[in-house]
């Protein structure tokens, strides 16, 4: 019978607040080996070019472990803009040392609430994440934050 590896390519750290303070790499290993977790990315934002130099110290850190868990250095893309594109290329891969991204969709990128639209830009996102070839995995499919809709008055607005 073969084992099936669990993974998860999805896993933010405190380093640049994408996730609470007790999610340092240490932390977050011990608790993947507890689960059984065999490969695990992390992948902290990367929503502008800005913010690269945030990213490596989480690099660094992971440099300086020996875990015995598979462990990668990746980022989570988010799109610029409705019409946008990553804060990313194959430069910036090989500068950084990226090994991997996730990519998708993190906003509604609309002010009125248009259904039609909604849907049209997230599958259009969604299409982009998943025919780039910088792209490993796409996440989060239909970005749906009801904190966002309620910010907008948009509550009520879906059936």
């Amino acid at each position: 019978m073969t084992t099936i590896p669990k993974c998860d390519f999805h896993i933010h750290t405190k380093y640049l607040g994408c996730a609470n303070g007790t999610m340092d790499i240490q932390a977050i290993l011990g608790e993947c080996r507890r689960l059984g977790v065999t490969q695990l990315g992390i992948t902290d934002h990367l929503n502008s070019f800005d913010k690269l130099p945030l990213h490596i110290p989480i690099k660094r850190n992971i440099e300086s472990l020996s875990p015995d868990i598979d462990l990668f250095f990746g980022a989570e893309l988010n799109f610029t803009g409705a019409g946008g594109g990553f804060a990313y290329s194959s430069e910036i891969k090989e500068q950084f040392g990226f090994q991997f991204t996730i990519g998708g969709i993190h906003d509604a990128y609309l002010d009125v609430y248009d259904l039609k639209r909604l849907v049209d830009i997230q599958h259009r996102h969604h299409l982009k994440s998943c025919c780039d070839p910088l792209v490993s995995v796409l996440v989060h499919p239909y970005w749906f934050r009801k904190t966002d809709f309620d910010k907008k008055g948009w509550h009520g607005s879906i059936p």
